[in-house]
């Protein structure tokens, strides 16, 4: 995955932009040269690792001596990403601490899709279990813009109505939009998310 050119802001950090880690870098002591170009901007580094089977994020801060793994929930530019426990990036389906649903674009066998591990917000197209294509909506932070999760029930039978846009929607506890699926192509085709096969 080329992730070269990306200005970013950690959430609770300000991230500048370094060269990607051609490989395994691991978490170690920055160089004096990194602490110095940090403390004069005040703006942390970043530089991301490809392990052969996930994306790793390592960031510098300028309060920090050592180069460190994101975990949990990063900002770059206005794209979000969650790494778990080992700082792999996610893909595709993955519950935070909270228990709440998202989902993050698969990556493709060259590694290099620009969009891998985006947590999708807003109307999204995703094939589910059963091989069919579903129309999923994701919520966000109207002021931050910070991934709120998957809209749907909360019991399993029953469906769960939301206000989006205006217009009411209804949710099974799969996260599945109800509406028959040609009305929300016509309505929402040029602003949902098309998660690809890979």
């Amino acid at each position: 995955m080329k992730r070269t050119h990306i200005v970013g802001v950690a959430l609770a950090l300000a991230l500048s932009m370094t060269a990607p880690v051609a490989a395994m870098a691991a978490e170690h002591p920055a160089s004096a040269v990194e602490l110095q170009e940090v403390a004069a901007t005040q703006k942390s580094k970043f530089a991301w690792e490809n392990t052969g089977t996930s994306w790793r994020l390592l960031y510098l801060t300028p309060s920090s001596t050592q180069w460190t793994y994101a975990h949990k929930w990063v900002q770059i530019g206005a794209s979000f990403y969650y790494f778990d426990e080992q700082g792999d990036m996610v893909e595709g389906w993955f519950q935070d601490a909270s228990g709440r649903w998202f989902f993050a674009q698969y990556d493709n066998m060259a590694r290099n899709n620009p969009d891998a591990g985006k947590v999708i917000s807003g109307w999204a197209q995703i094939r589910a279990t059963n091989g069919s294509m579903q129309y999923y909506y994701f919520g966000s932070d109207p002021t931050t813009g910070i991934p709120s999760g998957m809209y749907g029930s909360d019991t399993a039978g029953y469906y769960k109505s939301y206000i989006i846009d205006g217009q009411e929607y209804q949710f099974d506890a799969n996260g599945h939009c109800v509406q028959t699926m040609i009305g929300m192509a016509k309505t929402y085709g040029r602003n949902r998310t098309e998660v690809s096969d890979l």
